[in-house]
């Protein structure tokens, strides 16, 4: 497995990649908030270890940065051990939380457990809904292995549609998974500019159904209808 260590302490960060990496895991390390981020990106990780204190941007606003877009496990090691902070990491998004200094058979286990329980809904991660194909890990949406170019809001729409196929998603729920301050008309628009996209594209057995009044679906239909 793919692991982020963001800290800025590097004989830290050494002995977590170190503890990591003999346990067999691919572990890449940055040193302040901004590179983690970039390295999100490039990296696509199965687990982040995260310190909340970072230089350039703090741990919680990398948190803040991240779930949008992905649902990656986060482990947090730092030295804030208060019961404060450890809630308020948790209602962030956190998955875990291990206070420094850290037994490191303790830090093992707890990826171990949190990479077992990613495991277990990858299948969330991953659909297809007739020519189109949703990786929500790697933030893709194919069809016939050509990206259909989706901005980020519209991938979070199309994600969860893909994940409710065929039934009906109410224009609420849709405004808020798309992480902007939509509205109705927003979300229409929207809807309409991956419906064009996916005709770009040649999805030919996949339509999104409008519920008027309510709200959207994916249904997977004929390829004569679809055109």
């Amino acid at each position: 497995m793919r692991v982020l260590v963001a800290e800025d302490e590097l004989e830290t960060a050494h002995a977590i990649a170190e503890l990591l990496s003999d346990d067999d895991h691919t572990v890449r390390i940055a040193g302040d908030g901004r590179a983690t981020l970039q390295m999100f990106a490039e990296f696509v990780p199965d687990l982040v270890v995260l310190d909340l204190v970072l230089p350039r941007l703090d741990g919680m606003s990398v948190c803040r940065a991240i779930r949008p877009m992905s649902h990656v496990p986060i482990l947090v090691v730092s030295a804030r051990s208060s019961t404060f902070d450890r809630v308020i990491a948790l209602r962030s998004g956190i998955d875990d939380y291990l206070v420094k200094p850290f037994d490191a058979d303790e830090l093992r286990a707890r990826v171990s457990a949190l990479l077992r329980r990613a495991a277990r809904t990858h299948r969330w991660q991953h659909t297809c809904v007739g020519d189109l194909d949703v990786d929500q890990r790697l933030l893709t949406a194919t069809v016939h292995g050509r990206d259909l170019q989706l901005t980020p809001a519209q991938f979070r729409i199309v994600s969860e549609l893909a994940m409710s196929r065929d039934l009906v998603v109410p224009v609420q729920r849709l405004a808020a998974a798309s992480g902007t301050r939509l509205e109705g008309r927003g979300v229409a628009v929207h809807v309409a500019r991956i419906r064009r996209k996916l005709a770009t594209a040649g999805a030919s057995n996949v339509a999104i159904e409008t519920a008027r009044g309510f709200g959207y679906r994916f249904v997977e239909v004929q390829a004569s209808a679809a055109a």
